[in-house]
């Protein structure tokens, strides 16, 4: 039987009696508050609180048949039916029933006959206590839900550092189940260290608990699971403040950023180094030499950088082909490579050169050794698919603090030293000298004024006679190229024709 009421009501009512006079009483009282349903006997009242889900039975004990203590007993064991809260009407009024309509799981109870305002209004603010209960479940479930889907691990815990809460990232994260974790210290459960020294690392919720803000998570912090697996992980801890600003605990989010280090130790790794080689490039190269001429000055010693340029690379590579050149370029790394001493930095600049820089340098005669054993390594020749090409270099040294006092100077006198060794007939060393540097110059500025001579048609052409010594007779001319300086001083042919 059911009484559906003038406007749709939340709340369920199950209404259960085996006198007909109760019944209509409280529907009297309740028509207007809830929907009702009604049973005269346990079996049926089972079956309509099983069907409907109501959020309130008022049960009756004295029933013939099953009463209404193994009716309670039956929806307590029922889990459908368990959460279902149950007010007894009983028409004793001794403690011993009280006792026991208690102990069976009601929350109530209400003496026949019947007070008719104090029933509805008790009835109505237990109906009102199980809608704020059923809200504070929902929220808490809501909550629980949102914790649980969000991608970072969550933990919480009270004000001694004690887990009262992680979501599945964290379980996953720290190889704790959360029941087992719970109440445990949270650096039982979240071990971190420090990445570099694999150090035990404090854990930022007790700062977040000390200091009541906000705290972020130190660099470079690992946590050890425990299964032994690594995580990288950041991020933040804070105290959890109430409306009252009463602190009730702290909550740490973090999550694992061990893929995006990797991704960004490799990102720096191949910006700083040549993709062929492996080796360090240009940017890398001149943050090695300035720490080399640190500890030069440091140390009151010497440093010496050798730049190493393939002879006669760019012909082998046209006729072999660029793969076969990179293929080559690769096996002169890995030879030089194996020559360098511990703390020695071999760099490729591209194409066909390559710096050495020797940090730690006491005597020049190291570097001729040095040298040396360079020019050892190429006289093997290189074998490519069953072919052997023969190499050599040609080796520019400078010295610091010699021959330069900046990064700039210490690479442009190598590269004038190595210009020398190619112009002197290649596979060999030069080493720079500040005569070198003047002839360098001279020839550049040489260089410079041929082609201003020749871009002005300022080249002058004298046609000297060619005359036969025993009759005199004309034989024909020789035409000589002549230029001048800005100063109007000849240039000799001997220094211009060559270039």
């Amino acid at each position: 039987m059911q009484i559906i009421t003038p406007f749709a009501k939340a709340a369920k009512i199950l209404l259960v009696d085996d006198q007909a006079s109760s019944l209509l009483l409280l529907r009297e009282l309740l028509q207007d508050i809830a929907t009702l349903y009604f049973a005269t006997d346990g079996n049926h009242a089972l079956a309509l609180a099983r069907e409907h889900q109501p959020e309130l039975i008022v049960l009756d004990i004295e029933m013939p048949g099953m009463d209404g203590f193994a009716v309670c007993k039956a929806l307590k064991n029922d889990p459908a039916t368990r959460d279902i809260a149950i007010v007894f009407i009983t028409s004793h009024i001794d403690i011993e029933h009280e006792i026991s309509s208690l102990s069976e799981g009601a929350i109530d109870f209400l003496r026949k006959p019947l007070h008719a305002a104090t029933c509805r209004i008790r009835i109505k603010n237990l109906l009102d206590l199980g809608r704020y209960s059923r809200q504070v479940e929902a929220e808490k479930e809501w909550l629980r839900v949102t914790l649980n889907s969000i991608g970072d691990a969550v933990i919480a815990t009270d004000l001694d550092g004690k887990i009262s809460f992680m979501n599945p990232i964290a379980e996953r994260m720290t190889g704790w189940i959360a029941r087992d974790a719970l109440h445990r210290p949270i650096e039982e459960v979240m071990q971190l260290r420090d990445a570099h020294t694999l150090e035990p690392h404090w854990n930022p919720i007790y700062f977040a608990l000390k200091e009541q803000r906000v705290v972020a998570m130190a660099l470079n912090c690992q946590l050890v699971s425990r299964t032994g697996q690594l995580f990288q992980v950041e991020d933040s801890a804070a105290p959890i403040i109430d409306h009252n600003g009463q602190c009730l605990g702290s909550i740490v989010v973090f999550h694992d950023v061990s893929e995006s280090m990797a991704l960004a130790l490799k990102m720096s790794h191949l910006a700083n180094h040549d993709p062929l080689t492996n080796l360090p490039n240009r940017v890398l190269l001149y943050d090695r030499i300035e720490q080399a001429i640190k500890k030069a000055e440091q140390l009151h010693h010497k440093s010496a950088l050798l730049l190493i340029d393939l002879d006669h690379f760019k012909y082998v590579n046209d006729s072999i082909g660029h793969n076969f050149g990179d293929l080559l370029i690769k096996q002169a790394s890995e030879r030089l490579n194996s020559i360098c001493t511990t703390g020695a930095t071999l760099a490729r600049l591209g194409g066909d050169e390559f710096v050495l820089v020797l940090p730690e340098l006491w005597s020049i005669e190291e570097v001729g050794l040095f040298t040396s054993q360079v020019h050892s390594q190429f006289q093997q020749p290189f074998v490519l698919e069953d072919k052997k090409y023969q190499m050599a270099v040609s080796i520019g040294v400078s010295i610091y603090p010699d021959d330069a006092q900046t990064i700039e100077m210490f690479m442009r006198h190598a590269d004038v030293a190595m210009f020398k060794a190619k112009s002197e007939g290649r596979n060999r060393t030069s080493f720079f000298s500040d005569e070198l540097e003047q002839q360098i110059i001279h020839r550049h500025q040489l260089e410079l004024l041929l082609r201003e001579t020749l871009t002005n048609q300022q080249l002058q052409v004298y046609y000297q006679p060619k005359l036969y010594l025993e009759t005199g007779k004309l034989l024909g001319a020789e035409a000589l190229a002549r230029m001048q300086n800005h100063q109007g001083q000849w240039v000799s042919p001997m220094e211009f024709i060559p270039l």
